[in-house]
């Protein structure tokens, strides 16, 4: 393996593809004149009969056979986690004197290998939240093949409603403190009442808790007089976010954020709904989480999400 700093690392979002003609764009250090003694390949990678040896000065780079394709088989689009690797599939068995560089900008560090003798792949040490790659790679006499993605936001994790139970509440909270948790709360009214502890708790914990009305109604359906109540009557914990219940406004201009306004209240939904109140099964739920990240909507009752977070990747 070589450490992709000496590859001449150069790195965006939206997956595609193009292909430009050998020698466009920014020059940069062959692979084969910088690694001349040596053949990129992992341990379990093979190496087609007939491949050049690097001992044997003689040998020049050939080209592989014509037409040659490479695929972008990792990440998948749109979004990737920061740890995902990127590889890269040619349509033939290649190895590094015809490999011309391999570049993702902005730079990264990381290991760059053969997977195996068509697949080409680069472990980055830690990609960027919320951040564009362009990956290219070029080999010799063919063209030049680029691809962009994204990373997903920073996940921010947000928890609605209210338990079934005072032990579902518990066991909640101990599942985010074992794993070292800060997420933002929004119970309802009825909630505080119901379990006294339950915000003095979450505050203790650590997490924000903020308004999500007093009893859980569609605003919509109120009059401004009802949904300025239901804001008076929520949760009041020195947050000033307020969550409309079910997502149910008429946006930032509408009546919920006027009145919401008028009462010190900023109105907040979500970036990805787990979809975990609809009965998504926990691997769908992690799957969600982990395509997109930033502000994820989840539930205090739902038993699917405890599972989830119990064994979410957790990014610092």
């Amino acid at each position: 393996m070589l450490r992709a700093g000496a590859l001449a690392i150069v790195a965006v979002l939206t997956l595609g593809s193009c292909a430009e003609e050998a020698g466009t764009g920014t020059a940069l250090p062959t692979v084969a004149s910088t690694t001349r003694a040596h053949l990129l390949k992992s341990p379990n990678s093979r190496l087609r009969p007939g491949t050049p040896s690097p001992s044997d000065e003689t040998d020049l780079p050939q080209p592989p056979p014509v037409p040659l394709t490479a695929a972008l088989q990792s990440p998948r689009p749109p979004y990737a986690t920061l740890r995902t690797d990127i590889r890269i599939h040619f349509d033939g068995a290649l190895n590094l004197l015809v490999l011309r560089y391999f570049n993702i900008d902005p730079e990264v560090k990381g290991l760059l290998d053969w997977l195996d003798p068509e697949t080409i792949r680069f472990q980055p040490d830690r990609l960027a939240f919320d951040t564009t790659y362009t990956v290219k790679v070029a080999v010799v006499g063919h063209s030049v093949w680029s691809w962009q993605f994204t990373t997903k936001r920073q996940v921010t994790f947000s928890f609605d409603d209210c338990p079934w139970s005072a032990s579902e509440g518990q066991r909640l909270l101990a599942i985010l403190r074992d794993r070292h948790v800060k997420a933002m709360m929004f119970p309802t009214g009825l909630c505080q009442q119901r379990y006294p502890w339950l915000v003095p708790a979450m505050l203790a914990d650590g997490h924000t808790v903020c308004n999500h009305t007093y009893s859980h109604p569609h605003l919509s359906l109120l009059s401004d007089a009802q949904i300025a109540g239901e804001i008076r009557g929520g949760v009041h914990a020195n947050c000033n976010l307020f969550r409309p219940p079910y997502g149910d406004w008429d946006g930032p201009n509408g009546r919920v954020a006027r009145i919401a306004t008028g009462l010190g209240y900023q109105t907040v939904t979500w970036d990805v709904d787990s979809l975990d109140w609809a009965g998504a099964p926990t691997s769908d739920i992690l799957r969600r989480i982990n395509e997109r990240g930033g502000l994820i909507l989840l539930h205090m009752w739902v038993r699917n999400t405890f599972d989830a977070m119990k064994t979410v990747p957790l990014d610092s």
